[in-house]
């Protein structure tokens, strides 16, 4: 990147109407090579070899910079989808009696499962859902008696065919590896579309409703329905990959095989609905999903989210049984089978569990949920680590596995301290020789345990204030008199400025950064002017959202590069 500070003069390329650059101007983008005999206004022709092709861009000035940073607004008001605000809105704004007509009237409406009618009628975007994904999704000792007696009962529910001879296979046709995947108590199918190749002509990752999505939600909710008691459920769908078929294009590549303990043989299958194991199954699925979600917000004022085949849904204590019927209904129009017995048959409550953790709502009319791991979560994972501190053994594939678990339980933990001992774990998997656990390792083990038998819930509240803006910026040119400036100013959501501070490190402060033994300390010195703008402005900050933007671009993308030995550790020690 090149910045200008003055007008420069340049040479003519193709059709350039200005010959002048103006003061400020940017060069973002520059690809090939300058010519190097070109007379001044020569023509060239792009394509040539002489012909650079540059982006430019002129920035903004400050005022200008700091009017789009807050019409961006602060992530927290854009993670919500559009339809769950809808469906809060009309929640917020009807009466019980009015919501439960209203969705009354909604299936006298709609009596036939007409699911593009629905789409269209509602102004869903992906109208090709039903005719793509329906009909056109392409699957691309104890557990083997496990896979086989649930191989049988897909052959007798219609979702798979077989045994299949292999003379009968065409010389097109792939054969998948099936195997269970034991998890917890139970065994889930597991069939292996990548082995073939089938998973790799798939580069589309689609993404559902995370937690982040459930959290806004619910803040979305307890704000605009101040006061409102909030119960909760998951609707589950039940075997839901196996609701939807395997395209019949797409049939030859979703043989599978598994292992027959009982007649010590293979025995091939011929899946006739989706595979869980096929990248394709994913996206399809999810699709059509998305589809019964937006259907639900838009129609019926459902508030839920949808995680695979999980539908979070909130709603206030006095529409619980409307809500109920409403959602059922929906599922049984559109011809989905859900968990309507069984374990994952629950009711709303006011404690509920989704996506693998729990929620709070017993204080959601005074504005706070809490968010937490499971107790049954944290009680595994506590034992499987008491397990390998006593052993003091842990293979490289028991390490990956237990990443896995730890990385998920860290989200809600507090602090740093549970993602340094993730991090010895990680370091053990690919750079310990063999499973015998170090000293480093069996003490990041034990504290992890401890935080995790320790850990709160997060809380998510809607008494938070409007959000602030807090810009930071940093220099570091040595033997100049301002040669370490920090400086941040403070912004409100309207873009009134409130506060900003600025000065000169000493040439103590430059060296606790680390200047004598480093080529640049700007890294620290941008990191410092954030938690120096989050000390002096905590009174500011207290219960609001801070929107935080560094200058520098490495600071923002990768914090690790400034030390907790260097700064973050000794001004947290000394400010909070």
């Amino acid at each position: 990147v090149k910045l200008f500070k003055q007008e420069w003069k340049f040479w003519v390329v193709h059709v350039a109407d200005n010959h002048h650059l103006v003061v400020s101007v940017e060069l973002l983008l520059c690809s090939r090579k300058f010519p190097s005999l070109v007379s001044e206004h020569q023509q060239v022709v792009v394509g040539q070899e002489c012909v650079v092709v540059s982006a430019w861009s002129i920035s903004r000035n400050p005022d200008e910079f700091v009017k789009a940073a807050i019409a961006a607004g602060h992530p927290c008001k854009i993670v919500l989808p559009e339809a769950i605000r809808h469906a809060i809105g009309t929640n917020a704004s009807a009466s019980s009696a009015d919501l439960a007509r209203q969705r009354a009237l909604f299936f006298h409406k709609w009596t036939l499962l007409l699911w593009r009618e629905l789409m269209i009628e509602f102004g869903y975007s992906d109208l090709e859902v039903r005719e793509n994904v329906l009909g056109r999704c392409k699957p691309q000792g104890e557990e083997d008696a496990t896979v086989h007696s649930k191989t049988l009962d897909e052959r007798d529910k219609g979702w798979a065919r077989g045994p299949i001879d292999r003379c009968m296979l065409g010389d097109d046709s792939l054969v998948s590896r099936r195997f269970g995947l034991k998890q917890g108590p139970k065994v889930r199918l597991i069939d292996d579309l990548t082995m073939g190749g089938v998973n790799e002509l798939v580069t589309v990752h689609p993404k559902p409703h995370g937690l982040d999505i459930v959290a806004g939600m619910l803040l979305t909710c307890m704000k605009e329905m101040p006061g409102a008691e909030l119960r909760g459920r998951a609707y589950d769908l039940r075997s839901a990959y196996r609701q939807l078929p395997v395209h019949l294009e797409s049939l030859k590549h979703s043989f599978v095989a598994h292992w027959n303990a009982e007649a010590g043989a293979v025995e091939i299958d011929q899946l006739l609905a989706l595979p869980f194991g096929a990248s394709r199954s994913v996206f399809g699925f999810l699709r059509v999903a998305t589809s019964v979600w937006w259907i639900g917000c838009m129609a019926l004022g459902l508030i839920w989210s949808v995680f695979f085949d999980d539908f979070v849904t909130v709603a206030r204590e006095t529409d619980v049984r409307h809500t109920e019927s409403a959602a059922t209904a929906l599922f049984r129009l559109l011809g989905w089978d859900y968990d309507d017995c069984g374990i994952k048959a629950v009711y709303f409550d006011v404690i509920f569990r989704a996506l693998g953790v729990s929620f709070d709502l017993s204080s959601a009319s005074r504005g706070d949920v809490g968010i937490s791991n499971t107790e049954s979560r944290i009680a595994e994972l506590c034992q499987s680590i008491g397990e390998i501190l006593d052993s003091r053994s842990l293979t490289r594939a028991a390490a990956l596995r237990l990443r896995g678990r730890m990385q998920f339980c860290d989200s809600f933990l507090f602090g740093r301290a549970s993602r340094l001992c993730l991090q010895a774990v990680t370091l053990h998997a690919y750079g310990s020789p063999d499973a015998a656990v170090d000293d480093d390792l069996w003490i990041s083990l034990f504290r992890f345990r401890d935080c995790l038998a320790a850990s709160r819930p997060h809380l998510v509240s809607s008494r938070h204030g409007e959000p602030l803006f807090v810009f930071t910026d940093a220099c570091y040119e040595p033997g100049s008199e301002w040669c370490a400036g920090l400086g941040a100013t403070l912004f409100d959501a309207s873009g009134s400025f409130i506060a900003f501070f600025s000065f000169c490190l000493d040439k103590a402060g430059r060296e606790v950064l680390g200047e004598a033994t480093k080529k640049t300390i700007i890294f620290e010195l941008e990191f410092l002017a954030v938690i120096t703008a989050l000390v002096q402005w905590k009174s500011h900050l207290k219960n609001r959202f801070g929107y935080c933007a560094p200058h520098t671009g490495g600071c923002r993308r990768d914090p690790g590069m400034v030390r907790a030995s260097t700064i973050a550790k000794q001004c947290c020690r000394s400010s909070f």
